[in-house]
């Protein structure tokens, strides 16, 4: 899904991959334990096969040619019990799907603050030749609103990711933040500004 996103996603059609983002890091974000490693159940493939068909096919066995051969039963594998293959599987397992999920993690982070920084100067954008207030009442009011509500989505992100920063990456990381909620700030502003010329507009051909 992350790699369809990145391949997929435009700047300057930002609404459809923020939506797939919100979307994604949401799930990235839960938090992984070790019940809910034990509730994966996987699929159990039999390792004895002495079933009804087998039964069936020893009719046709052949018969031993001097009587005196006989065929030792074969014992079927033993198993391990579902606690010994969690127990097993339990440390490489949840470490691996861990290590995992925080690469996962820093990666949609570092795309999102790119992704947002270039929407930002282009998709979000009221088209810089429509800069009266005539030209703004023509931007659909559905399309102001689903901006106005993805932006506050940004803002809200750009905050959990600033106050979730370690000490070690704080300081580039939380610069970049804070340049990126000042442009959101000011875009915010701008689409306000267009909605209320859009309500304006509405209110004068009744």
């Amino acid at each position: 899904m992350f790699a369809d996103l990145c391949s997929s996603a435009s700047p300057a059609s930002p609404h459809l991959p923020l939506s797939k983002f919100f979307t994604l890091y949401q799930l990235l974000d839960q938090p992984i334990s070790s019940s809910s490693y034990k509730d994966y159940k996987p699929l159990h493939f039999p390792t004895n096969f002495s079933s009804s068909p087998s039964k069936e096919k020893s009719s046709l066995a052949p018969l031993p040619l001097n009587g005196k051969t006989k065929t030792k039963p074969t014992k079927p594998p033993p198993e391990l019990s579902l606690a010994d293959k969690f127990e097993w599987s339990k440390g490489n397992g949840l470490n691996g799907i861990k290590d995992l999920r925080e690469t996962l993690l820093r990666e949609t982070q570092e795309w999102f603050l790119k992704f947002l920084d270039s929407a930002l100067d282009s998709g979000f954008k009221v088209a810089r030749k429509a800069t009266d207030s005539a030209a703004r009442r023509t931007e659909p009011n559905n399309h102001i609103a689903v901006t106005l509500s993805q932006l506050k989505q940004a803002n809200e992100w750009l905050d959990r990711l600033k106050g979730n920063l370690g000490a070690e990456k704080a300081q580039g990381v939380a610069d970049r933040v804070d340049k990126l909620k000042k442009k959101v700030y000011a875009c915010l502003l701008v689409h306000v500004d267009s909605a209320a010329s859009a309500l304006e507009s509405r209110s004068d051909r009744k």
